[in-house]
C-alpha cells in the first residue's frame, strides 16, 4: 500500500529546561561562531520533526553540507563544521546511504492535530473568560447571564467535534474487525507497505523496512524475517486502521 496523509497535523520541537546547560550545547557555544552553529543545529532538528528526526539527503546538491545549506540559507562552512560536531557528539547517526537520525528529536518531538488546536484554544478563552471579565464582556438580564456572540461560537465549535469525535469511535469499534479482516484476506503473503512510515513516537520504519501479512494472518517485517510482537502489532493495527482512508493499492513488484 502507498500512503498519502490528509490529516492536517502540526508538528513542534520541545525544547527543555537543561537545554542551554547540557554540556554538548555549551561546548558548542565555546567555538567562534558557536552560537551561528547552534541556530543551524536546531534549524536542521526542526527540518526532520515531521520525519520522526531522520534526516534525508535527496541529492539536489553534490554534498548533503551544501544541501543543508541551500535549504536553510546557511554558510556552508557553518553547516559543515556543525554536522561535524553533531556526527562527534553522537547528535546525528547514519542509517542509510542517504539518510540520517538526529535521536533527540525523536523524544523532543510534539505534534496536534486540528481538533485538539481547537479544542486546546475554546479551553484557553474559557479560562480568559472567568479570569478577565473586561477582556470579553458578559450581558446581564436580571438574574440571567447572557454570554457573548464569541463564546457561543467557540461553545458550538467544540460540540460539533465532541459529537464527530464520539460518532467516529463509535464507527471505529464496530468496523475494526471488519478492516482488519478485510487485510488480512487481501495481503495475506504479501508486502503491505514500506517504510519510511512514522507509526507513533516510539515506533518508526525507515527506508528498506517491509511489513506483510503471513499466511496464517499476522504481521510480518520482511527486514528482521519476524513476526510483530503483540506491542508492535497493536500499533501498526492501529495505525493502518486510523489512515485507511489515505491508504492505496500498490503492486507488489514496486516494493522490491
Amino acid at each position: 500500500m502507498a500512503i498519502t496523509n490528509s490529516n492536517k497535523k502540526f508538528f513542534w520541537l520541545k525544547l527543555k529546561e537543561n537545554f542551554f546547560s547540557n554540556p554538548k550545547i555549551k561546548k558548542l557555544r565555546k567555538f567562534a561562531g558557536g552560537d551561528s552553529y547552534l541556530i543551524i543545529l536546531q534549524k536542521i532538528m526542526l527540518l526532520t520533526v515531521k520525519d520522526a528526526g531522520v534526516l534525508t539527503y535527496e541529492g539536489i546538491e553534490k554534498t548533503l553540507t551544501s544541501e543543508l545549506s541551500l535549504i536553510l540559507d546557511e554558510d556552508e562552512k557553518h553547516v559543515d563544521a556543525t554536522l561535524i560536531f553533531m556526527e562527534e557528539m553522537g547528535l546525528l547517526q547514519k542509517i542509510s546511504k542517504n539518510q540520517y537520525l538526529l535521536p533527540q528529536v525523536v523524544e523532543l518531538t510534539g505534534s496536534e492535530t486540528d481538533s485538539a488546536t481547537r479544542v486546546r484554544k475554546y479551553r484557553k478563552q474559557q479560562k480568559l473568560l472567568h479570569c478577565n471579565t473586561d477582556v470579553t464582556p458578559m450581558l446581564h438580564d436580571g438574574n440571567k447571564t447572557v454570554t457573548t456572540e464569541i463564546e457561543l461560537e467557540l461553545e458550538l465549535e467544540l460540540e460539533l467535534e465532541l459529537k464527530k469525535d464520539s460518532l467516529a469511535k463509535k464507527n471505529k469499534k464496530t468496523n475494526f474487525q471488519n478492516f482488519k479482516k478485510e487485510i488480512i484476506e487481501t495481503y495475506k503473503s504479501k508486502p503491505l507497505f514500506q517504510g519510511n512510515v512514522k507509526i507513533d513516537d516510539t515506533l518508526t520504519y525507515l527506508e528498506g523496512t517491509k511489513i506483510g501479512i503471513t499466511s496464517n494472518g499476522y504481521l510480518y517485517n520482511y527486514f528482521s524475517a519476524k513476526e510483530l510482537d503483540r506491542d508492535n502489532a497493536i500499533k501498526v493495527w492501529k495505525w493502518l486502521y486510523d489512515n485507511q482512508n489515505s491508504l492505496l493499492p500498490i503492486n507488489e513488484e514496486d516494493l522490491c
